[in-house]
This record gives structure tokens, sequence and C-alpha cells, in this order.
């Protein structure tokens, strides 16, 4: 049997999509193929130039689909940017799908691929006290806070998610700045609307010279360390340095 995806409107953003738009255009033989035939069945007739339509990833949200008339175009508006450039940290070259659902008369929309330069989570790790560590992850994709704790205290958590949230303003605040972007257009995250901060209780890892060794070679080889080539054959070079001094210390 033939699989048939049902993601058969994709597109790959461009800037305009995903910066300061606050649209996001479709070709016009693919809007008219996939796209008008179910939007004209289900609301009004094809004289009409927009129509407003529900689409849902886990929660609903509502776009205006409307056909340009110079460009002969179509593009989806209203709330793209805020519901979902914003909120699912959408940046050029993702790829996104929608596809309708017959059963719940609504389009669904799904991230495909992400770029590679995209951000999918922020790690940062949390000293309390000088004694006891914890861990924020700020899950752009998902929209969400989350913190990991092997040791909660119940009588800390309120202040744990109050600092979790000041460090959301902080790093928010910090990716406002252009560097951080490959197109100076594209939408910021807005890390300090995301929702309640969730918390994960965490088992506790007995941590020894084995454990910190495992640790640094993965932060080292994973494919995402940009410098791992820099860095491994730096660690290549030394490791003949020491045989070097090793087999001169044998001699005398």
């Amino acid at each position: 049997m033939m699989y048939d995806d049902p993601w058969k409107l994709k597109k790959v953003l461009n800037g305009s999509d995903a910066g300061i738009m606050s649209r996001l255009l479709l070709l016009k033989d693919m809007a008219e193929k996939l796209l008008v035939d179910v939007v004209v069945i289900t609301t009004m007739t094809k004289n009409e130039s927009s129509w407003s339509y529900v689409l849902w990833t886990h929660l609903m949200h509502t776009l205006v689909f409307k056909r340009c008339g110079s460009s002969r175009s179509y593009v989806f508006i209203g709330n793209w940017v805020k519901d979902f450039v914003s909120r699912r940290s959408l940046k050029s070259s993702d790829e996104v799908a929608f596809h309708w659902d017959p059963y719940a008369r609504r389009f669904r929309f799904s991230v495909l691929v992400r770029a590679p330069h995209a951000w999918s989570q922020i790690f940062v790790p949390v000293n309390e006290n000088n004694i006891h560590w914890y861990l924020a992850v700020y899950d752009m994709h998902e929209g969400q806070m989350i913190w990991l704790d092997s040791k909660p205290d119940p009588n800390k958590m309120e202040t744990k998610e109050f600092n979790i949230r000041k460090l959301a303003m902080y790093i928010e605040e910090m990716r406002q700045d252009n560097s951080f972007y490959e197109d100076e257009t594209t939408v910021r995250s807005k890390i300090s609307r995301f929702g309640d901060p969730k918390f994960i209780e965490a088992g506790q890892q007995k941590v020894d010279d084995t454990t910190r060794m495992r640790i640094a070679l993965d932060l080292v080889i994973k494919p995402y360390n940009t410098k791992q080539g820099v860095i491994l054959k730096a660690a290549g070079k030394n490791y003949k340095n020491i045989e070097e001094k090793n087999k001169n210390l044998v001699k005398k």
C-alpha cells in the first residue's frame, strides 16, 4: 500500500514570511490546487476576496486566508506572526506544512524541518545558594519553559519559578541583538510570554571522573559543536606531545 503524505501544502519560509511582513505568502498554483476549493466549499464563494479560517496545532488559531488582487497570489494574514512565527520560533528556511482535516473541519499546521541555524532549545544551569544546581530549559519550538531539579524543595518552588521567568526576560532581551540572526528582519521570539514553567523531577546522578569525562566528550564530539574539528586537532597534537614526553622519560 502506497503511503499518501497528508502534508501536501508545504513551504520553505523566506525572510519576509518569517519577518516583519506579517503574512505567509503562497503561490497561486499551490494555493488554488490545495486550499481554495476547501475554503470555498466550507465558507464562502470564489467571489469573496478573503476568508477567515481556523488552523490548529495543539491549540486553535484563527488566520485570514486572502487573495491578493495585484499579484494573484494568496496569503495567510491576521495573527500569523503572533501565533505562528513568534510562538513557534519560525525562521527563514524552516519548512512548514498544512493539511485539511475533513473530520475536524480544520486545517492542521506543522513545522516539518527546522533550518540548521534555528535555535531549538536554550539550556541554563542555575545555582542555588552555592549549594544546589537545577536546569532551566527554554523550548523555542513548543513555546515552553521547563526546569529539571533532582532535589525539589516545596518551599522554594515559587521562588524558582520566579527566577526562571526573570531569566526568560534576560534571554529575550539578549536575543534582540541582530548578531544572533542571519536575517535582521527575523521576528524575535517572546520567551517571556511562554506558558507557566513546567517542573520535572530529575533523578540524582553520581558524579565522578568517569562521568565528567563522558560529559566532556559529549560536548566535544556532538555535531552541534561547530568547533569540533579545531578541538579534536588540538587534542591530537597535545596527545602526541604527551607521548613524546613519556618516551623521553623512559629513555632517561
